[in-house]
C-alpha cells in the first residue's frame, strides 16, 4: 500500500553496485558546537576550500593542525550551517527543533 521499503543493502543489490566497507570518522557533541569565525566565513559566501585557507592563515586554534583535519572540520561546520539555515531565519525554532533526525 505504501510501497516497498528498501534498506541500503537491498537498494545497492537492486542497482548492482558493489558493497564496500567504509570507515567513517564522526564526532558527536552535546551541545552542538558552532565556531563563530567559521560561521562568519560561511556567511561571506566562501567555499570550503577558501575557508580552509583563511582558517590556516588566521585561526590560532588551527596552528599545528593538519590541513586534512582543518578541511574535515570546516566541511562539517559548513554542513551544520546548511542544515540549520532554515532555522536561522526563525530563531525561536532553534530552541525547539531537533538538529538531526536519526
Amino acid at each position: 500500500e505504501y510501497g516497498e521499503f528498501l534498506t541500503f543493502q537491498h537498494y545497492f543489490k537492486r542497482i548492482n553496485l558493489r558493497m564496500e566497507r567504509v570507515d567513517i570518522l564522526t564526532c558527536v557533541t552535546d551541545p552542538l558546537i558552532l565556531e563563530e569565525d567559521v560561521f562568519k566565513i560561511w556567511l561571506s559566501g566562501f567555499t570550503v576550500e577558501q575557508a580552509v585557507e583563511i582558517r590556516l592563515q588566521r585561526d590560532v586554534s588551527c596552528a599545528g593542525v593538519s590541513r586534512d583535519i582543518v578541511t574535515l572540520d570546516t566541511r562539517d561546520q559548513y554542513q551544520t550551517f546548511e542544515m540549520l539555515e532554515g532555522l536561522f531565519r526563525k530563531p525561536p525554532l532553534l530552541a525547539v527543533s531537533p538538529v538531526v533526525n536519526m
